[in-house]
């Protein structure tokens, strides 16, 4: 790992800090605000490579072989592509090529640039990105999420789905989570404890 990049309003938390960063990479801090353009921006993801991640995505499993390509991302469960998980090599052109299209960004239409335009992308230049087609690599439906116990050993990582799920999501802490029985507290409990089986106590 070369560079962690925040790209929020404040300072990342605890150990991330600039001023007291222990960990043996130097951290880019990118300031987003309302002066920010795209004629001023410079996307990490395209200067170094490396992986973009959601805040409410989870890593499952060792990705490794997910870095053979340029740029790899994967199906959601809409047939979508979902941009919550990006695999880029640096100077990736199907990044460049998304970041281009910002040039015609149109707020009213957020989602036009952040979410549709990768699947438009890729339809156009199949060559320029690898695609898991299978939505549980990445994004399994919300509702196997939170209502059963969906199977995810095959899945490389997990999203959420915060925004939809906050009044679930505030409930759970280091106790509740022992006896939450759905595909959530299995996930939970397997990155806190090691084991996805729910607590006898």
């Amino acid at each position: 790992m070369k560079v962690v990049a925040a790209l929020t309003t404040t300072p990342p938390p605890g150990p991330l800090r600039e001023e007291s960063c222990d960990i043996e990479t130097a951290l880019l801090f990118l300031r987003m605000n309302k002066n920010s353009s795209i004629d001023n921006y410079t996307d990490p993801l395209a200067k170094y490579g490396g992986i973009y991640v959601d805040t409410d995505e989870y890593f499952l499993r060792p990705g490794d072989e997910l870095r053979n390509s340029n740029c790899t991302m994967g199906k959601a469960h809409d047939r979508s592509i979902g941009s919550a998980l990006i695999y880029a090599e640096k100077g990736a052109l199907f990044i460049e090529k998304w970041i281009d299209s910002y040039n015609n960004y149109d707020p009213s239409k957020w989602g036009d640039n952040s979410v549709l335009m990768a699947e438009k992308l890729a339809q156009k230049f199949p060559d320029l990105i690898h695609v898991f087609e299978h939505h549980c690599a990445f994004y399994p439906h919300g509702l196997v999420l939170y209502n059963q116990n969906y199977k995810w050993s095959h899945s490389y990582g997990l999203h959420i789905y915060k925004t939809g799920h906050i009044p679930e999501l505030q409930k759970i802490n280091f106790e509740t989570v022992r006896n939450i029985n759905n595909t959530i507290g299995a996930v939970f409990r397997y990155i806190l404890f090691g084991s996805k089986e729910l607590c006898s106590s």
